[in-house]
């Protein structure tokens, strides 16, 4: 299997959770396992991203299920397990670069949002297509 079909079918499956996200509000747990798998098996195939860069990927999307519970689910849980999946995936600093790039184009939107008055400040978005956003760009410039 080549680095780019395994990127292509994790893609497909975080496209599947970034629109479940966006139209139920939550993510079955089937996909967060089948992109783990996929994360797994980029392992075998992709040597450029060591078994420490993945580890510390990981450690970092587990800082965000610390965050969920200190903040009362205000981060979703499903966002901190999915978040550990990417890491695992991809790596801490490319991990890194789709974390802030969806952090930027989710306040981005927000802001817009609230500007043109669709969204009142109480109001929840969710943050896994904005992730896949920056997945998708990251993967466009070649991070």
């Amino acid at each position: 299997m080549s680095i780019q079909l395994v990127r292509i079918i994790f893609g497909v499956f975080f496209l599947i959770c970034a629109t479940e996200d966006l139209i139920r509000k939550r993510i079955h747990i089937l996909f967060f396992i089948m992109m783990a798998v996929v994360a797994v098996a980029d392992f075998g195939v992709n040597p450029e991203i060591s078994l420490w860069m993945r580890a510390a990927g990981i450690a970092a999307g587990g800082i965000f299920i610390f965050l969920s519970r200190v903040t009362r689910g205000q981060i979703g849980m499903g966002d901190g397990i999915l978040l550990m999946i990417i890491g695992g995936y991809l790596g801490i600093l490319s991990f890194m670069e789709v974390v802030m790039y969806g952090f930027f184009l989710s306040a981005l939107a927000g802001i817009i949002l609230l500007c043109i008055k669709k969204m009142d400040k109480k109001r929840k978005m969710p943050l896994v297509p904005f992730l896949f956003a920056g997945f998708v760009l990251c993967q466009w410039i070649g991070g």
